[in-house]
């Protein structure tokens, strides 16, 4: 018998390999629990030739019966999904009832709870009453939308329904009849499974709704469901109304938020399909509905910045809707669609060619070399400095010989003399991708943007304790270490395998600004232990190209835990981060 946490690291595993340490924060567990729950995990698939999981290079999932496995994911996943629709049935139903009627054991009904109380926190509480067996209480939404979310995402889950509570053609029957209010937010299987919901969920209760909705007379449908489909429908049109009233004000927030997180490329036409998804959540609301935690996982940590945005803009919704639930994961995979269609840009690339014998060979060189690349010719200095003074370009190349540009040559990523070799056109896809960061991290965090700190519990002590230092060498302004510091309070965390990387942009940075703190002792964040704290500051310019979280994200990832915390030194932790000191 698996637990749910060995279940989830099965259906991870499904999908990816993972390093301990990945797994331990997917699971917010220590990595002891989860060699633990591998070596129980195990025990099991090799009792049924299921399988066994390798812990060569990460934890790899080497399956036999990927059919068998794959029916104990879906066993699981629905005997846990019955209990919820169970409760949501019924006011209590007893632990004992629950496992004569599942076939489970009581400590299986337990542990079921537990995940269901973590998977759907905010929205609903399920809790053990004396004398009266478990119970089930809405924070946000109502039994009749938890219901009509399993059934739409798990359509078998009717079969439990008691005969004698419905009959499919009469949820046809009445679906056909009933005009839908909202037809345009919500598809018509979705109608279909609200309007069965509402007559066999727990109602909602009548003081929530000022009128009623007319419902017709059908045979199959008592007078009570009547009533409770009345209210029901009343009552999600006045949420309805009142979401839809409220679209300039959301705006407001949305666009003050995009420029406070330096996301202004995210505008109107971002906002129009995140208040359509709003909406539609209003109008069907999906807490069930399940995301690729390992894609989510990936996104996350690449895109930080994005998914703040989406977690603080969710934060006004609930503030100001508070029957109403949405998923900021959601809400951010529109921003980093937004920040992705602007970076599907072609790489702009300035070339000054002041030759015209070499100016048409490397140009075409280049424009067959790279792809996706906007070449843009500057034929003199004083050109290719104007160009670059009035637009932004990814890449700067000169074409002109050994001391030509002077004191300008720092303007240019790469200067090379005669027609463009391999190794250049090596050097310049570099520029655009990790090779950029490997090469110029010493730059962005110098030694003296490293500090090692002596014994400190708390996290936030910490963080600001190790700002306090950069401020007084005068490396940070006061303003920005208030925005580090308010984003990590707001819970904007971004930990990627036990590395804190406390995050906000700046405009006192022309691209990054970095800065490592090093703790004495661990401490936690997130309910995960840290040691290290790399703060990146990135300028505006830099923010929707997200880059360097991408390559933080594929460096840390590979990075053993003991090699972080063995990274006491300003060297070691540039290597770490896979920079490098010109020697």
């Amino acid at each position: 018998m698996y637990n749910q946490r060995e279940i989830k690291i099965l259906n991870l595993l499904l999908v990816n390999d993972y390093s301990g340490e990945e797994l331990a924060q997917q699971l917010n567990t220590s990595r002891r629990t989860v060699i633990r729950d591998i070596a129980s995990i195990n025990t099991e698939l090799a009792q049924e030739n299921i399988g066994e999981i390798t812990a060569f290079n990460g934890y790899h999932l080497k399956l036999l019966d990927s059919a068998a496995l794959r029916q104990i994911l879906d066993r699981s996943e629905d005997e846990k999904n019955q209990i919820l629709l169970a409760l949501c049935l019924t006011q209590t139903i007893t632990q004992a009832d629950l496992s004569a009627q599942l076939f489970l054991s009581k400590a299986a009904v337990q542990d079921y709870v537990e995940q269901l109380n973590i998977e759907l926190h905010g929205v609903i509480t399920i809790k053990s009453h004396v004398g009266a067996g478990l119970g089930i209480s809405f924070t946000r939404l109502s039994a009749v939308d938890i219901v009509a979310a399993l059934f739409l995402e798990y359509p078998r889950l009717q079969k439990m329904l008691p005969i004698e509570l419905i009959q499919q053609e009469h949820i046809e029957q009445l679906g056909n009849s009933l005009l839908n209010p909202y037809a345009q937010w919500l598809t018509r299987m979705q109608w279909h499974n609200q309007l069965l919901a509402c007559l066999v969920a727990l109602p909602i209760d009548e003081a929530s709704s000022q009128m009623q909705f007319p419902i017709p007379s059908l045979s199959g449908i008592s007078k009570v469901q009547q009533q409770h489909l009345s209210l029901f429908l009343s009552h999600r049109m006045m949420q309805m109304q009142a979401v839809l009233s409220q679209k300039q004000s959301l705006l407001e927030s949305f666009t003050r938020l995009s420029h406070q997180f330096q996301l202004s490329g995210v505008g109107l036409n971002t906002f129009e399909d995140i208040f359509s998804h709003i909406v539609r959540e209003v109008a069907f609301p999906r807490p069930i509905a399940g995301l690729n935690q390992s894609e989510m996982y990936r996104l996350q940590a690449q895109n930080p910045i994005a998914f703040d945005l989406a977690h603080t803009f969710t934060e006004v919704l609930l503030d100001q809707f508070p029957e109403c639930w949405w998923d900021d994961r959601y809400i951010g995979l529109y921003i980093v669609q937004a920040i992705n269609q602007r970076a599907v840009q072609p790489v702009r690339v300035l070339l000054l060619a002041p030759r015209a014998s070499l100016q048409k060979i490397n140009q075409t060189i280049l424009q067959q070399q790279l792809s996706n690349t906007q070449l843009v010719i500057a034929n003199n200095i004083d050109e290719a400095l104007t160009m670059m003074g009035n637009a932004a370009f990814d890449v700067t190349l000169a074409n002109v010989r050994s001391g030509v540009l002077e004191q300008v040559e720092s303007q240019f990523m790469l200067v090379f003399p005669g027609i463009i070799t391999e190794a250049d056109i090596k050097t310049i896809e570099r520029l655009v991708d990790g090779h950029y960061y490997h090469d110029n991290l010493a730059a962005f965090l110098p030694p003296n943007h490293f500090v090692s700190l002596p014994l400190i519990k708390r996290f936030d002590v910490a963080l600001k304790k190790g700002l306090d230092i950069f401020v007084e060498r005068q490396l940070l302004t006061a303003e920005d270490e208030k925005a580090i510091i308010d984003r990590e309070a707001a819970g904007n965390q971004l930990i990627l395998n036990h590395v804190s990387l406390p995050h906000t942009t700046s405009t006192h940075f022309a691209e990054y600004g970095i800065f490592a703190i090093k703790l004495a002792n661990e401490v936690t964040v997130a309910d995960t232990t840290v040691q290290l704290l790399v703060v990146v500051l990135a300028n505006t310019s830099q923010v929707e190209r997200n880059t360097i979280f991408s390559y933080f994200y594929q460096t840390l990832r590979k990075q053993p835990l003991k090699s972080i915390n063995a990274a006491h030194e300003y060297e070691d932790v540039l290597s770490l981060l896979g920079g490098h000191i010109d020697q």
